[in-house]
């Protein structure tokens, strides 16, 4: 994968990201009156966590340029994130400081309940914190990714790779 791939591939996701998100506030703007029925809390709780998903798209994109294998295991969701959080996993950059990293958690988690639950289970009320918070969160995420992409561009792969350390802590003093 070259640095227009992943360019392109990111972008991709970002779309796909973005329109979930309108999906979301519309569904949300629907139900502001009333009590939104089993239907569509199931959509909104698929919406939200259909945006961690893309997060999550696009950190596996960037271990595949950086050709860093995909966590396994129970935990591999946790450690993906973890891949990209303060003491990144070389030679992956550092995009998470532990504020926004702590702010991501929430819909990592709740990522899991969706997919491994019943969406007549959902609480509105919980969603709802999520629901107001996600277009913060993937603007503050968009703005990371496009920063590192920038730095890729000044850059080139080969001496990213060789920098290591380095070329993370760089990264996490951009951020």
């Amino acid at each position: 994968m070259n640095l227009s791939d992943i360019r392109e591939e990111i972008e991709i996701e970002m779309e796909l990201v973005e329109a979930t998100i309108k999906e979301l506030l519309s569904l949300r703007q629907d139900v502001s009156k009333r009590n939104p029925t089993v239907r569509e809390k199931t959509a909104a709780a698929t919406f939200l966590a259909q945006c961690y998903t893309g997060i999550e798209n696009i950190l596996k994109r960037i271990c595949k340029f950086y050709e860093v294998p995909l966590p396994t295991g129970t935990t591999w969701h946790v450690d993906l994130f973890n891949y990209f959080c303060e003491s990144p996993k070389i030679p992956l950059p550092c995009l998470f400081d532990s504020s926004f990293a702590t702010a991501l958690i929430p819909f990592r988690k709740f990522r899991h309940v969706v997919f491994h639950g019943y969406g007549f289970q959902l609480e509105w009320k919980q969603m709802q914190e999520g629901i107001e918070r996600i277009e913060d969160i993937f603007y503050h995420f968009r703005t990371i990714i496009y920063s590192y992409l920038q730095t890729l561009e000044s850059y080139n792969k080969p001496i990213i790779k060789e920098l290591g350390d380095e070329a993370n802590l760089k990264n996490c003093s951009l951020l």
